[in-house]
């Protein structure tokens, strides 16, 4: 594997470790969701449903509305349930962070991704039934509230999870010039013009780094490595994974990478939405009907970049040597035109978050 630069960006092809797939929690309660749905459905003598917004509490300036909605939808076409905006019932769900609520009786001091879910008639506004649902996921939580800290790797699931909710509240980042940076990595937004790059300053809002971009900005995002090893990032934004467009897929018909792989002492820049190994669909502010997550229909606030970096250990020019066996599941932005931007494909195997990082977009 050759060393990553901002005009190569590498590809993960391989997500050999469990802890570093990609929400793998969430795809096993939202599993379980579509049961639920596709039972209540089958009493009802229906087969469609449609999904509202799943909506926050303000503080949490966040939005993952979006990934919630994407990954219930590819849960609920695998039990057969269509989806539908004319259905006579609909489901929708409030989520954010909160201790353990699974069992009282065995409450437990983790924190995690808490859905509520309601079924409804569109019509009369009955309500079928609500739930709820937990994930207990450190990266997934991480993208969810926009965590910026880091956490070691070979501590246990517990006082990994301890860390980053206590991040939650209290953030670890600095910010240098146009750079945000938590320990030995960073993240930069700025204008990009097709062939060159100009940072955008970062102001602070709200205890958060905040970067100014207006509507018909095109912009990149540069992801730095100051560190000995190779790192694997998860790149979302708006709470979209940045290969969710590629046109790259798997026999699954799901998107065939997840991670960008950022060489040792190296920086790459993310130029737009994956397409294929040759091309990007560019970054690019518009009004949300017409941009990504208007493809999802979602009409909750957006403005959430986060890039989650995981030590290569297995694969690269540079691997991490310390860290030990991984415990437990550890784990609006429009298309513009496509833009040329060659990436390559390498297999690597990376282990647990490490560090967080988000820079929320003023709107």
């Amino acid at each position: 594997m050759t060393k990553t630069s901002p005009l190569i960006p590498l590809l993960a092809l391989l997500t050999l470790s469990a802890a570093a797939s990609d929400f793998t929690g969430l795809k096993q309660e939202m599993d379980s969701v579509a049961d639920k749905v596709f039972l209540t459905l089958k009493e009802e003598g229906q087969d469609r449903i449609a999904i509202r917004d799943f909506t926050s509490p303000s503080f949490m300036q966040a939005n993952f509305s979006n990934a919630l909605k994407d990954e219930l939808t590819c849960s609920l076409k695998e039990k057969k349930v269509n989806v539908d905006a004319q259905a006579t019932y609909e489901i929708s769900g409030e989520y954010r962070i909160a201790q353990d609520e699974t069992d009282p009786a065995k409450k437990s001091d983790l924190h995690g991704l808490l859905i509520q879910f309601e079924l409804k008639d569109q019509k009369n506004n009955k309500s079928l039934g609500k739930f709820a649902h937990q994930v207990f996921d450190n990266s997934l939580m991480s993208s969810v509230a926009g965590i910026n800290g880091s956490v070691k790797p070979n501590d246990s699931l517990e006082k990994r999870n301890t860390d980053l909710y206590n991040k939650s509240e209290h953030p670890e980042y600095s910010v240098s010039n146009s750079e945000v940076i938590v320990g030995q990595f960073g993240v930069e937004v700025g204008i990009f013009d097709g062939h060159n790059f100009t940072p955008r300053a970062i102001f602070e809002k709200n205890h958060s780094p905040y970067v100014e971009l207006n509507h018909n900005d095109q912009y990149a995002i540069k992801l730095i490595n100051n560190s000995d090893y190779d790192v694997a990032v998860l790149l979302t934004v708006d709470g979209i994974n940045t290969f969710h467009f590629s046109e790259i897929r798997n026999d699954k018909g799901e998107p065939r990478y997840s991670h960008w792989i950022v060489g040792a002492h190296s920086n790459s820049l993310i130029k737009g939405w994956h397409k294929d190994l040759k091309q990007m669909y560019s970054f690019f502010i518009t009004d949300v009907p017409n941009s990504a997550a208007g493809q999802l229909k979602s009409v909750g606030s957006i403005g959430v970049i986060n890039a989650q970096f995981h030590a290569v250990i297995v694969g690269g020019a540079h691997n991490a040597t310390d860290e030990g066996k991984t415990r437990g599941a550890d784990l609006a932005t429009g298309k513009g035109p496509p833009i040329d931007a060659a990436s390559k494909e390498v297999a690597v195997k990376f282990g647990a978050m490490r560090t967080s990082i988000t820079v929320r977009y003023g709107k």
